[in-house]
Parts: C-alpha cells; structure tokens; sequence
C-alpha cells in the first residue's frame, strides 16, 4: 500500500514538474522576437496562417528541433499552385510546406556541415526527409530534388529547445495533400 502512495505522489509531482517546465518556456516568444527583427516577416505569417505557430508552442518546451527558416524573398521564388499567395488560400497544403522545414532533432550550423552528404534528416510530421547535398554552406534537398536549399543565415536563435537557422528556399514537399 505504501509503495503505490509512494509511486502516485511520484507520478503526481512528474506531470506537475512536466507541466511547470511546459508553461515557463519562453523560447517560441524570443525565437519570434528575433525573427521579426531579422526580417522573416513572411515565414512568421505563414507560421500563422497554417497554424504551424500553435503547434510550435505546443511541442517546443518539451521537443528539441531545427527549424530552417525561409528569407522573406525564398517566398518570391515560388511558382504556379504554390506561389505563396495561393498557399495561403490553402492552410493545409501551407502547414505541410512549413512543417518540412523542421527537423525532429537539434542540429547547430557546424553539426549539419560535418554531417556527411546524403544524410537524411527526419521532418516532425514524419512522412519526409530532407536529404544534405553540400557541406559548405550546409544544403539540403527533397529526395531526389535537383538544388534546394542553402543555409545563409546560420545558428540565427538558439536556445536548448530549438536552433533556427535562415534559409534561401522554400522547399516544397513530395508531396502535398
């Protein structure tokens, strides 16, 4: 009987401390701060539109991620169904785009340059990778994709949660549903 108080009050004071931790991150609240001086206004409205920011408050203080934030002009080089303008249109298809561009592990720019080219990082909706193509700067790619993109703004924000690295490209996923 004692051993079960002992291990209630344990599970009890495990989901308190969980929950503290949850609710005094403030890393999303800077990681945008910083953004929005940087100029990653079109990143941070997609974000909101696809409804990519909930989900970043919700899984960042207990997840460790990279986020490959696109520069304002990447938006500028989308073509045809998936010019920004009409992904907005779409708050699906644009929370499958943004997604892609978060890696499920937390990687600083130096790491992802050693990493060896063709090596897959997983994205957090599990269904796509991206695939390293060039070491210097770090670049990455869909499987199978001729170009993609570049990091030019390395290691941007960082905090033990998430490293936001900003991007040239706005990579489409295979596919989009």
């Amino acid at each position: 009987m004692r051993g079960s108080a002992a291990l209630l009050l344990f599970a009890a004071v495990s989901v308190l401390c969980v929950a503290q931790a949850a609710s005094a991150y403030t890393g999303y609240q800077q990681m945008v701060a910083k953004l929005k001086t940087r100029g990653f206004s079109t990143t941070l409205a997609a974000w909101k539109t696809s409804g990519l920011n909930n989900t970043l408050k919700e899984i960042l203080p207990t997840s460790k991620m990279t986020i490959f934030a696109p520069i304002n002009s990447a938006f500028n080089k989308l073509t045809g169904s998936f010019q920004y303008s009409e992904l907005k249109k779409n708050p699906k298809a644009l929370l499958q785009v943004m997604a892609y561009h978060v890696s499920k592990q937390r990687f600083y720019d130096s790491t992802l340059q050693a990493l060896p080219v063709k090596t897959q990082l997983a994205t957090i909706d599990y269904k796509f990778v991206l695939v390293k193509t060039r070491t210097k700067p770090a670049s990455f790619s869909k499987p199978g994709a001729v170009g993609g993109l570049k990091i030019v703004a390395p290691d941007l924000y960082v905090d033990p949660q998430v490293i936001v690295h900003g991007v040239d490209t706005v990579v489409i996923p295979p596919k989009i549903q």
